[in-house]
């Protein structure tokens, strides 16, 4: 990438980061923004902890297993780099019926997109209403009410975010239904 390039999407992420988190999915799995291309290499490169069709452990690509659900960019608002959170949604039993969610956080460095970490079995279907903090990335998603009466509700969670890790941690608000 050259330096003019390097500066129009500096320009047109600043810009984008003046308004707040931006959701960066053209569709599910497709990846767009600046940082695409990382996350993309990331998400074909990086291997975890799968099942083969005959219910044996093996070592997957989690490109081969996932597909990413949506893409936010922002910015710390302690550290002023701009920063990406991609959430994944992902299939790992040996069945292949239980759909899991991580979050995978990353950071611009010099031109470049490089991952920060990642948090796994994260709850919140359909991650929205992103908000970038102090170390801290929030978001709103749908789980089943834990009050017996199986109904969906949206719950608030955290990503806290340190130099080299990513954390999941369900916030204690209450249960709001589900819009």
């Amino acid at each position: 990438m050259t330096r003019s390039e390097r500066l129009r999407s500096l320009v047109a992420l600043t810009a984008m980061l003046l308004s707040g988190a931006v959701p960066a999915m053209a569709g599910a799995g497709t990846i767009i923004g600046p940082a695409a291309g990382e996350i993309g290499t990331y998400l074909k490169e990086t291997p975890i902890s799968c099942f083969t069709p005959e219910g044996k452990d093996a070592t997957c690509a989690i490109a081969d297993i996932g597909v990413v659900s949506r893409v936010d960019y922002g910015a710390f608002t302690d550290r002023k780099a701009p920063a990406a959170v991609a959430f994944v949604s992902y299939r790992d039993d040996p069945a292949g019926r239980m759909v899991k969610m991580m979050a995978i956080v990353f950071r611009e460095s010099g031109g470049r997109w490089v991952p920060v970490g990642r948090a796994m079995e994260i709850l919140g279907r359909n991650p929205h209403a992103v908000r970038f903090g102090p170390g801290t990335i929030l978001y709103e998603g749908g789980v089943v009410s834990d009050d017996g009466k199986d109904r969906p509700v949206q719950r608030s969670f955290v990503l806290t975010v340190t130099e080299r890790a990513v954390r999941f941690t369900e916030t204690k608000g209450e249960d709001r239904p589900r819009k």
